[in-house]
């Protein structure tokens, strides 16, 4: 019997059983492991580095500690310079805060000595937005009104907070990265894991998608 010979409900019933038969083999390829003492404290303190270039705005360091594999969407100086330029310009300044809430998921991935482990953490910072040379107070008042609109349809409720001062507003955004241990740098990099669906349609074309798929189902638990 030749496969075109099949009735279509048939080959949907072949294509589920293959689904089946595929998905745990698939699975197997990575070893689930609890954290150790001693390999938990080097993600803590590499973390920490991370995070602490980030507050400082060290992006060559950040660059750095990055996942490589994110170069492989974009050069490493076209996301410099979008993160240069994504916290000052000539309309606003980001300034960001130590990170709050920080956990890391008990449970990581291991394959050929690389380590994968997820991290949820809330993102604090400060936008402020500065005036236009030609605008007057009450037109930069309807300005930043208008912006918190926007804003607050984008972000829930309380991640959002506006300052005492016009144009400045408070952030706290939940968000998960994901830590990858690479044997050769013998040091954690790490990447944003986004929920985004349109974001997270980029982090399959870098990462295994058995691994986001785990750590989604850590994630919805």
């Amino acid at each position: 019997m030749y496969l075109h010979d099949i009735n279509p409900k048939m080959m949907k019933f072949i294509r589920l059983i293959f689904l089946f038969i595929t998905v745990p083999l698939i699975a197997q390829n990575y070893t689930e492991k609890t954290f150790d003492r001693k390999t938990k404290a080097k993600l803590q303190s590499d973390l920490q580095s991370y995070l602490d270039a980030t507050y400082n705005k060290d992006w060559d360091r950040v660059a750095d500690m990055i996942y490589p594999g994110l170069y492989q969407l974009a050069g490493k100086e076209e996301i410099l310079r979008a993160l240069n330029n994504g916290t000052e310009s000539l309309e606003y300044k980001i300034d960001f805060h130590p990170s709050t809430g920080l956990y890391i998921y008990p449970a990581y991935l291991e394959k050929d000595q690389k380590k994968y482990a997820l991290i949820s953490y809330t993102n604090n910072f400060t936008m402020t937005f500065h005036k236009k040379p030609d605008e007057n107070e009450l037109s930069f008042k309807g300005r930043m009104d208008y912006t918190y609109h926007k804003l607050k349809q984008r972000y829930a409720d309380n991640q959002v907070i506006r300052g005492a001062q016009p144009g400045i507003f408070h952030f706290k955004i939940p968000k998960y990265m994901l830590a990858v241990y690479l044997p050769e740098k013998g040091s954690y990099t790490f990447i944003d894991f986004p929920r985004n669906p349109a974001k997270a349609s980029l982090l399959q074309r870098i990462i295994d998608q058995d691994i986001i798929d785990y750590f989604n189902r850590k994630i919805n638990k």
